[in-house]
This record gives C-alpha cells, sequence and structure tokens, in this order.
C-alpha cells in the first residue's frame, strides 16, 4: 500500500526500525501541534545517535508518503520505503530499504474518529552501513490523529526470529482516560494471533498474554538505551527506546529468541 503525506494532523507518529544481525537501525518521526522532532541512532555493540533535530522536515508535493530534510529522507517506493540518514557533517551514516509483507491497521480506541495506526510488523530489508549492505527484517508503524488527548502514556515491543519467519508486538497504554492493550504475532504465512486485550499487560522487562489456552510470555533483555524529552511550550514528554533480546515462552515452554525493540513514552501531549 502507498503510505499518505506526512506531516498531517495534530499528531503523527512513523517508525522504522531494522534488526540485522548484531546491527540495529531506528528512525523516528514526531508530529505534534507545537512540536516536530525526527531522530535516527544505530546500534553496534553500542548506541550512536546520528541526528536529533526539530522543525526541519518538508513533505513534497507528491500525493504519498515524501519528507525530507538536510539529513533525512523517507520516500514511499509502494510496497516499501527508502531512507538515507545523514550525520550533521552531511556524511551518509546508513541507508535502508525495506519491503512490506503484511500490513495490519485498525481504529485508535481511544478515538475511533481519528485515523488510527497502521502496523507492518514482518518487513524485509537491507540497511547500508560503513561501506557495506546489510540484510535483516524490520517494522513500521504510523499512527494519525486529528485529536489527540492532553495526557498520554505507553509501552511498546516488537520482535522478529533472526530468520523473519515469525514477527510479535504489542502495547500496554493509557491515552487520557482509555486504557488500551494488545498483543499479535504474525505467522510466515500471514495469519495473525491476537490476545485477549484484558489479558495481555506489560510489567518493567517482562510481557505476559493469553490468547485461547495459551499463555504466552515475553522477557527483555536490554543491550542499549537512546532516548530524548519531547518538549515545547505546550509538551512535555519523554521517549526511551532500547535494542535488546527478547525470548519467548509459550505455557512455560521457550518458543523462540530473537532481536528485539521496546519504546516507552509518558508526560503530556501538545
Amino acid at each position: 500500500m502507498r503510505q499518505p503525506r506526512g506531516l498531517q494532523g495534530t499528531h503523527e507518529t512513523l517508525k522504522w526500525h531494522l534488526f540485522c544481525d548484531d546491527l540495529f537501525f531506528c528512525v523516528h518521526v514526531f508530529t505534534g501541534e507545537s512540536i516536530e522532532v525526527s531522530t535516527a541512532w544505530v546500534y553496534d555493540g553500542g548506541v550512536r545517535e546520528i541526528f536529533r533535530h526539530e522543525n526541519t522536515l518538508q513533505q513534497s508535493a507528491a500525493d504519498y508518503l515524501d519528507i525530507s530534510s538536510r539529513t533525512l529522507q523517507i520516500v514511499d517506493v509502494d510496497g516499501g520505503v527508502s531512507i538515507v540518514c545523514r550525520d550533521d557533517s552531511g556524511e551518509v551514516a546508513f541507508s535502508m530499504e525495506l519491503k512490506e509483507r503484511n500490513v495490519f491497521a485498525w481504529k485508535d480506541p481511544a478515538d475511533p474518529d481519528n485515523e488510527g495506526v497502521i502496523h507492518w510488523p514482518d518487513m524485509s530489508g537491507t540497511a547500508t552501513y560503513k561501506g557495506k549492505t546489510y540484510s535483516g527484517h524490520g517494522y513500521c508503524k504510523r499512527v494519525m490523529w486529528a485529536e489527540s488527548p492532553r495526557y498520554w502514556g505507553y509501552r511498546f515491543l516488537q520482535s522478529t526470529k533472526p530468520d523473519g519467519s515469525l514477527a510479535l508486538w504489542g502495547a500496554d497504554g493509557v491515552f487520557g482516560f482509555s486504557k488500551y492493550d494488545y498483543f499479535r504475532l504474525v505467522r510466515p504465512d500471514g495469519t495473525l494471533l491476537s490476545a485477549d486485550p484484558e489479558m495481555s499487560s506489560h510489567k518493567q522487562n517482562t510481557f505476559y498474554a493469553k490468547a485461547g489456552d495459551t499463555n504466552y510470555r515475553i522477557a527483555f533483555e536490554e543491550l542499549g538505551y537512546w532516548e530524548t524529552r519531547l518538549v515545547s511550550k505546550s509538551m512535555d514528554s519523554m521517549l526511551r527506546q532500547q535494542y535488546g533480546r527478547m525470548t519467548l515462552f509459550a505455557n512455560e515452554k521457550e518458543v523462540t529468541s530473537g532481536p528485539a525493540f521496546r519504546e516507552y513514552c509518558y508526560g503530556t501531549l501538545g
């Protein structure tokens, strides 16, 4: 599917990340009523920030996602995305080419009148970094809200088997006074498993969910983190993004392990 134009609405989040063996690449764009922040970082044995900029992006005249600044270019390529990240000197720090496999979208339960969220949980792709190209598996999320709550907080986790044959993701959040929980797992054939929202929750480093007769537990181990404040005259939120490893258990039997991304954010919107 083609992604719509960027920098729309009063709140928009765009996020891509890619696991390539022991390398990890993350790009994040956040737009609120009073702030726009674009960031990129890499894990290559340690966390390396590529850039963090405010109010630099522009959407082209195209009717699809095509946003750019002096350090970031994100272009929809119909079924995927092309991303180029430059450091402050203008040199290309890394680039990514991602292709979609399965796309899942649903309305935002906090406000059904909003556009909602779109997830690409099992993308395939390549990253070019320090003169070498690496293959991997990744993820994209896009949130578009015409109206956003004043207060929010959430934890989010996404992971994939190293061969890309299974991907999982889930969140535990509060948006205003609305509670929002989910756990989803997409199998190699594209079928989707969803847990009962009442039986899905996050702890500090453990995620629990139940689907049918199966109890799932995900143990997360952090290897590195990057964080920033999203702050303006009318907004103050703390965002932390983590790279690490997860182990998935079903009825306390280990199913798989692999690289994982976790994010949490809390504060005010505006």
